[in-house]
Parts: structure tokens; C-alpha cells; sequence
């Protein structure tokens, strides 16, 4: 059963897209205080724009799945929070872009996490008996908590032993990974569907 879940590719991808936002977990606010050198306070408010990206995110993945389909609709969210990282890490160093680069930060990856993880989800609950749907909501979301647990203790410690920034660089590089991936699979259903 585990096994059947997890290889699901919307599962697979939200596994590899909560890999990415987690690496980048423990270090976040670091960089926020000791790279854009952000005062503790707006490093405080920075975090919790998250929270109106996440509400954004949750509006926007209906109108978005109806409209241009569930890949599409994944492929914005990645892109979103790809690009909040790349935001941080371009203009969190700037003199008084910090803040900036903070909220942007938080915004792009929160409407991005929420449209991916509902865009899932809700793929993954329309796709199976519902029987197994407990079953298999459980093992999707446990799955993708362990991984984020372990991609937490990877971040601290690229952070460590490396620099602030190598966890963000590591989680654009799995963005990419997962986006490449995105797009083979588009291909071939292209092709598929092409074929005589």
C-alpha cells in the first residue's frame, strides 16, 4: 500500500517540493537577521506574510485547477516558490532590500506550498477508491512529514558546515529537478495522446 502511494507522480512530487521548502526551514531567519540584516522585529512580520500567501494559495488553487489543469497548476506553484528563493537570495544581500526580499520570500513560497500541496491532494483524493482514501491520505501525509523532518537536519547542516546560503541553493536545485520532471511527463503524454 505504502509503496503504490508514494509512487504516485503527484505524490512523488509533492515529496521532492516539500524536500525543497524544507531544507531551507532551519535557516531562513538566519538569513534574514545575518545576510539582508533584517531587525529581529521585521524578520517577525517577513515570516508571517507566509500566512497570507498560504490564504492566496488556498483561493487560487480551485479557479487554477479548473482553468488550466492539475500539472499546470503544480508547475505555477514550483515556479512561485522557486522564485520567492531566487527573490531572497538576489536581494537579501542588497542594503535595504532585506525586508523586501523577506516578504517576497514568504509570499512566494506560501501560495506556492499551498497551491502544490492542494493541487495534490486533491488529486490524490479524487483518484482513490474512497474505501482507501484514510489509508491512503495517511501514508501520503506522513510520508511528506518524515521527509521534512529529514530535510530540516540536512539544512542545518549544509548550513553549518557550509553557508546560509547552500541550503537555498540546494532547494532551487531540487525545484529544477522537479520541474524537468514536469515537463518529460507533459512530453510524453504528449506524445502519447499524438500517437496513432
Amino acid at each position: 500500500m505504502v509503496r503504490s502511494v508514494l509512487a504516485k507522480p503527484s505524490v512523488l512530487t509533492g515529496l521532492l517540493v516539500g524536500l525543497a521548502g524544507s531544507v531551507i526551514e532551519p535557516v531562513v531567519v538566519l538569513y534574514l537577521l545575518r545576510v539582508a540584516d533584517l531587525h529581529p522585529s521585521l524578520v517577525g512580520i517577513a515570516i508571517g506574510t507566509g500566512a497570507i500567501g498560504g490564504i492566496l494559495g488556498g483561493v487560487a488553487i480551485g479557479p487554477l485547477t479548473e482553468r488550466f489543469g492539475h500539472w499546470p497548476s503544480l508547475t505555477l506553484g514550483i515556479v512561485s516558490m522557486a522564485l520567492g528563493t531566487v527573490l531572497l537570495l538576489v536581494l537579501g544581500p542588497i542594503s535595504g532590500l532585506g525586508f523586501v526580499a523577506g516578504i517576497v520570500f514568504e509570499l512566494g513560497t506560501a501560495v506556492g506550498g499551498t497551491i502544490t500541496l492542494a493541487g495534490i491532494m486533491g488529486r490524490l483524493q479524487e483518484r482513490t477508491d474512497p474505501r482507501r482514501i484514510s489509508v491512503t491520505m495517511s501514508v501520503a501525509s506522513v510520508s511528506l512529514e518524515l521527509i521534512g523532518l529529514g530535510a530540516i537536519a540536512v539544512g542545518a547542516i549544509l548550513a553549518e558546515l557550509f553557508a546560509l546560503d547552500v541550503p537555498l541553493i540546494a532547494s532551487l536545485a531540487i525545484y529544477a529537478v522537479v520541474l524537468i520532471g514536469i515537463a518529460i511527463g507533459a512530453w510524453s503524454r504528449h506524445r502519447r495522446r499524438s500517437s496513432p
